[in-house]
This record gives structure tokens, C-alpha cells and sequence, in this order.
């Protein structure tokens, strides 16, 4: 299976999805990690040349540790919503380049703007690399479906599938505290990616899980260890 993440910024796919991309490269699962922005805003008191390097290279590194294809579109941080067809563009080509069974994103419903942002361009783009008259150049390509995941920001999510990853959930805070520039700083947020497995493992009826919305249908042969919502 082909699956490809696209997030906002470098550490959001390991917070919302972290247990179901080691679970998913255990198994052999080819994954494409896409980071629309390097998060250069994220620190005020430090260069934001500097530290959109700092934070490519310890994205870098991670993903080369876990055998982890990973790229960044170098969008500005925090302005996402204002690059518009650019990165609706990109993101077909990636879709198309790659061409993934299944692609992951933020939930649309989220008070961070560029996560509500990539969230609705990642939809409409996997809508549009289906037609062959939308960027000619480069073989259209369907997508199987579109999972959307939740982190500390989401509102009103909606749980519609569950992945079990009780196997995964000790590396999986192991591989958050890689983010050393965030960790110590956003302490709220790396505790609520460790603490809401375990919400989730109890709707699911396992130990940790993570939930997942999909906007349309999901097959059982979508993801492993596959749960439907109680």
C-alpha cells in the first residue's frame, strides 16, 4: 500500500497519525511524509532562516531514522491560506507523482488556520487529480480515500475509523520527543498526542488508538487493524 501524509507543519502527522505511520512502515507500506510549511514562525525569538534549517534538518533526521520518505513545500508559515492555487498545484502533482492508495491529512475543523487550510486544499486536490484536463502534463490518478486526523487544536471532530496501535504507542512518544525544538515548549500539546490514544483505545475497545475521519466511505481493506465507530 501507498500512502502519503501531508501536513502543516514538520511534527503534526507524528502528533495526529504518529502510531498509524510506524504500524503502517513495520509492514512494508511505502510512505510519503509532505510538510507544506518548515514551521519558521513557530519560535519568535529566534531567525526564522534559522530556524526553518533547524527544523527541516530534525524532520530530516527523524525520518530518515524510521525509513521515511519526507518533503517540503516550503510554503510561509502561518499564511498558508493565502498561497491558494500554488499549493492546490503542488499538491496535485505530489498526489499524482506518488500516486498514493491512501492520503492522510488534518481534520477541516481546526482553530489553527493553516491546518484547516492544507486540510481543505489536500481534499480538493485529491478531487482534482481524477481529471485529465486539470495540469495535462502529469497522469491523473484516484485516490482509494482521505483519512483526516485530530490533534490538540481540532474542534468537533468526528471519529468515523479507529486504528489499534497498542504496538506502536511507547515508540510513538519516543518518536515525538525527537522534535526537541517543540518539546520542551509545547508541553500541552505533545501531552494531549500521548494522552488521547488512550480515549480512543477505550471507544475502540483496544488499549491506544487513533481515530480517524474519512469524508466518504472506508473499506475495511483501508487500513490494518480497521474499527468502526461503536
Amino acid at each position: 500500500m501507498r500512502m502519503i501524509f501531508i501536513s502543516a507543519h514538520p511534527d503534526d502527522a507524528f502528533l495526529g497519525a504518529g502510531g498509524i505511520i510506524l504500524k503502517h512502515k513495520a509492514m512494508g507500506d511505502d510512505i510519503l511524509l509532505v510538510n507544506v510549511t518548515s514551521a519558521e514562525k513557530g519560535l519568535p525569538l529566534l531567525e526564522e532562516s534559522f530556524l526553518k534549517a533547524v527544523r527541516e534538518k530534525e524532520q530530516d533526521l527523524l525520518c530518515r531514522t524510521l525509513g521515511i520518505t519526507v518533503e517540503f513545500l516550503h510554503m510561509p508559515d502561518l499564511k498558508i491560506q493565502y498561497v491558494g492555487e500554488e499549493l492546490l498545484n503542488l499538491i496535485i502533482l505530489k498526489i499524482r507523482q506518488f500516486a498514493p492508495d491512501l492520503v492522510f491529512t488534518h481534520f477541516t475543523q481546526d482553530v489553527h488556520p493553516d491546518h484547516a487550510s492544507v486540510s481543505s486544499v489536500v481534499k480538493t486536490a485529491c478531487h482534482l487529480s481524477t481529471f485529465p484536463r486539470v495540469l495535462p502534463d502529469v497522469p491523473h490518478h484516484k485516490v482509494s480515500n482521505i483519512f483526516m486526523w485530530e490533534e490538540y487544536s481540532t474542534r468537533d471532530f468526528q471519529p468515523m475509523v479507529y486504528v489499534d496501535i497498542t504496538s506502536e504507542y511507547e515508540r510513538k512518544k519516543e518518536v515525538l520527543r525527537e522534535y526537541k525544538t517543540q518539546y520542551p515548549i509545547l508541553k500541552d500539546v505533545f501531552s494531549h498526542a500521548e494522552i488521547q490514544p488512550r480515549i480512543r483505545g477505550i471507544e475502540a475497545g483496544c488499549l491506544y488508538a487513533e481515530a480517524l475521519h474519512c469524508p466518504g466511505p472506508a473499506a475495511v481493506s483501508d487500513l490494518s487493524h480497521f474499527r468502526r465507530r461503536r
